[in-house]
């Protein structure tokens, strides 16, 4: 099967929502795991779960972090974990995907815990 050639160029417009009006539309007051991978619009992403933040109904985030220049406006891993920072969540671990020639990571995915979480694992 042959597939079809990716034009960069052709521009494909997509209606796009916020996690809170997501999760108010269809009664979804909890998230146990929320993954990111959007191509350096992360931090976009998780301002618009800000509701969700401030109610603590998001336990675990694994987000999509970039180190070195990839895309046009990408937030940095230091914006995203600064940012969540103000909800309570705290680095978990961190995955390099891929480093740069001489080493340095390039990309990778961070898992973040909510505050929930971070008591239940301290407790034990």
């Amino acid at each position: 099967m042959t597939q079809p050639k990716r034009n960069s160029e052709h521009m494909i417009d997509v209606k796009a929502t916020t996690l809170d009006r997501f999760c108010a539309e269809h009664s979804i007051s909890r998230i146990d795991l929320l993954k990111t991978d959007t191509e350096g619009a992360d931090l976009l992403v998780l301002q618009g779960a800000k509701g969700m933040l401030d109610r603590d109904s998001i336990d675990v985030i694994m987000a999509e972090v970039l180190f070195v220049q990839i895309y046009k406006a990408q937030a940095t891993f230091d914006e995203i974990a600064g940012f969540l920072k103000t909800f309570g969540f705290a680095i978990f671990n961190l995955y390099v995907a891929r480093e740069t020639p001489c080493g340095q990571a390039c990309y990778g995915n961070a898992i973040f815990l909510g505050r929930r979480l971070q008591k239940r694992l301290h407790a034990g």
